[in-house]
């Protein structure tokens, strides 16, 4: 696939992954059934993408080790807020949390397998 697609595809990857717990926790909230799907599809989405486009952990190399100002802080940007926001759901919505918890291991252990 062209880098350029690439490149915008991980963009993406990190805003949504930024935006997607502000948004999980509005819908967990008020729309349960719309939770479980919503998480189920963007799971799938994850790694349709991971297997089509590239592995996250390889952008995330590639950028690091480039001279893109703006990719190093979107990077930067990504991983103090996921934190953050990881950390004030286990404050105030544990359950939460824990299902979005299992729901990174599940994807970080079927992308090894299918990886290796």
């Amino acid at each position: 696939m062209d880098s350029k697609v690439k490149e915008v595809t991980f963009k993406i990857m990190l805003w949504k992954d930024i935006l997607s717990i502000p948004i999980y926790t509005i819908i967990f909230n008020n729309y349960k059934l719309l939770f479980w799907l919503l998480i189920v599809v963007d799971r799938l989405v994850v790694l349709l993408i991971s297997l089509k486009i590239g592995y996250v952990e390889e952008f995330i190399d590639i950028a690091l080790e480039g001279e893109s100002l703006k990719d190093k802080q979107l990077i930067i940007f990504s991983m103090i807020s996921g934190l953050v926001l990881y950390g004030l759901t286990f404050i105030n919505n544990r359950k939460l949390f824990y299902i979005l918890i299992i729901a990174e291991i599940a994807d970080f252990i079927v992308l090894k397998l299918i990886k290796d």
